[in-house]
């Protein structure tokens, strides 16, 4: 026997075919059947969204209760994003003409369709901001909350106890969905104060534009924090885990004033206090800078002017290397140079290290020693590169945040055959800032790991096959109670006369996007700016014209 009342939902689908952004506008139909006559008061259509995060406590904040400890009690927080209304019965002109009144109308048996259409989500921000007030504990600061996107939207497939990785990842998640509500019955009497509702819902994936996924990071060059995403904040217990991760980074920044042609160095506020800073390339124009127009330069970009329109990041090792017969005297690590912090972000099929990707094309190996002779006649050998993708993900309730730690591993392979096309320990050169021997007669030089070489790196796309990890494709945000982040992890295995060793470089809070990297057209207004970072290219080097600031992708001293 069939149903009395059925509603079946459909959705229009997504420009993209595969989940829907701020530049669709979520439209659909609803069909009801009724079987036999019924009394309606409205039908709407609701656009809702909502964020969920449930914190648990470490062992080291149980209470103790008669010589027992006790574990302390879940925190949960709901946030309500968004409740959009479209009603498609009755219509406005007579929905305005009923003046309020209760009473329903008088359906007869058949089938209703109707349609609906929601406005843009693009820009919008969600309804709980209202509700925040000044010490109201967030991953964003209050002005720059946007809609987040979907995630763990396969929470209930994955919230099985027996993996507890899983299990735990989601006590957070984000939902958006498209329900239709049926107002049935009489006019309200104080005997029957309630309505009868029917409802059909359905669950979409909604993720924002590039420009509404962007955030604030805690390290920034002009040395602004985000507010709330620490350990140390007060009031916030969390697991040290992404911290540790986080000091481990170690990054430098040289930038270049083109006004003056001339390199300057400040160092990057990071949370590391081991960082060793670059120094100004040793050259006669720097040289000739008096201490005072250095220090106006770095408090100025400490108080926030902008930066030179060219600067060099450098991210180094997490930790040195000793060399064989004296690691006092003879250290080496690894050096990943981008020029504008080329790996600030990362859009899907985006090349990593092919060369001119601005990414890992610039790799190299720095050595700090008393013998240069010595260090060339060493067999230095890679043999193994990996690259891992490192993604924290945080759940804030009521001051406390729990960390999710996970690894995707983006590719891992073995170069111990290629290894003499990859490195040559003969073309060993003066390390920019160190063309000279320090006091102590310590040399410093450097020699390119030309990984961009290899042919299975050079051809390496981030994310062509659009990838879900943990039921989630591969884009960062922070929302109020939610934080996903993501880091890089470079891994090279050395043979070192035999002994095995390795270097770590990891590029901290890499911003990841799961939309390709959008072009500007070639007729667009040149001073129309893009939302998004452009890639630096790699300009072709002519024998008459010399880059100020490379020589074949090379730092180089400057006359």
């Amino acid at each position: 026997m069939a149903p009395s009342k059925k509603i079946e939902l459909g959705l229009v689908p997504p420009i993209n075919k595969e989940y829907y952004s701020g530049d669709d506008e979520i439209s659909g139909n609803v069909k009801i059947t009724f079987g036999k006559s019924v009394s309606v008061k409205k039908i709407c259509v609701n656009l809702k969204a909502f964020s969920e995060t449930i914190t648990r406590t470490d062992s080291e904040y149980q209470t103790m209760q008669n010589g027992m400890l006790i574990q302390g009690p879940e925190c949960r927080t709901f946030h309500n994003l968004i409740d959009l209304e479209h009603r498609v019965f009755p219509p406005d002109n007579v929905w305005d003409a009923l003046e309020g009144s209760s009473k329903p109308f008088k359906l007869n048996p058949g089938e209703y369709n109707y349609t609906f259409k929601f406005e843009k989500l693009a820009g919008k921000r969600p309804r709980c901001v209202k509700t925040h007030g000044g010490d109201f504990a967030s991953f964003t600061k209050r002005s720059q909350t946007r809609l987040p996107p979907s995630f763990n939207t396969m929470a209930s497939q994955m919230n099985k106890v027996e993996d507890l990785d899983l299990y735990f990842y989601t006590f957070g998640k984000i939902l958006y969905i498209v329900q239709v509500n049926v107002e049935l019955g009489k006019a309200k009497s104080w005997f029957n104060p309630f309505d009868k509702v029917m409802r059909e819902q359905t669950l979409i994936e909604y993720i924002p534009t590039i420009k509404d996924l962007k955030y604030e990071k805690h390290i920034t060059a002009f040395g602004k924090d985000v507010i709330f995403n620490n350990s140390t904040a007060p009031g916030f217990q969390t697991s040290s885990l992404g911290e540790q991760l986080r000091d481990r980074n170690v990054r430098t920044q040289m930038t270049v004033d083109r006004q003056q042609n001339t390199p300057i160095t400040t160092p990057t506020i990071s949370r590391t206090n081991s960082s060793t800073f670059v120094s100004p390339i040793h050259s006669p124009k720097v040289a000739a800078m008096t201490p005072a127009v250095l220090n106006d330069t770095q408090e100025s970009l400490v108080m926030g002017s902008p930066l030179p329109t060219e600067f060099i990041t450098v991210h180094q090792s997490s930790y040195k290397i000793g060399l064989p017969r004296s690691e006092k005297d003879h250290k080496m690590w690894l050096e990943v140079r981008t020029r504008n912090n080329g790996l600030e972000d990362l859009y899907r099929r985006d090349t990593i290290f092919r060369k001119g990707s601005n990414k890992l094309d610039r790799i190299y190996l720095v050595f700090e020693t008393k013998d240069v002779d010595y260090i060339k006649s060493l067999p230095i050998t890679p043999v193994k590169v990996q690259l891992n993708l490192l993604e924290t993900a945080s759940y804030l309730s009521e001051g406390v945040i729990n960390e999710n730690l996970s690894s995707l591993r983006l590719i891992g392979l073995d170069v111990a055959d290629t290894a003499s096309t990859l490195l040559d320990l003969h073309e060993l050169k003066p390390y920019p800032s160190h063309p000279y021997p320090d006091s102590e007669g310590n040399y410093k030089v450097e020699c390119q790991l030309k990984l961009k070489d290899h042919p299975s790196l050079r051809r390496l796309i981030f994310n062509e096959e659009n990838y879900r990890h943990r039921g989630n494709l591969l884009y960062s945000f922070k929302s109020c109670a939610i934080s996903r982040v993501f880091n890089l992890q470079l891994l090279v295995f050395w043979d070192l006369q035999g002994r095995a060793n390795q270097t770590e470089v990891i590029i901290d809070d890499v911003q990841v996007y799961c939309q390709p990297r959008r072009r500007r057209a070639a007729s667009s207004r040149s001073n129309a700016e893009p939302d998004y970072l452009p890639r630096y290219v790699e300009p072709p080097t002519y024998g008459d014209i010399a880059d100020p600031i490379t020589s074949n992708g090379d730092i180089k001293k400057l006359d």
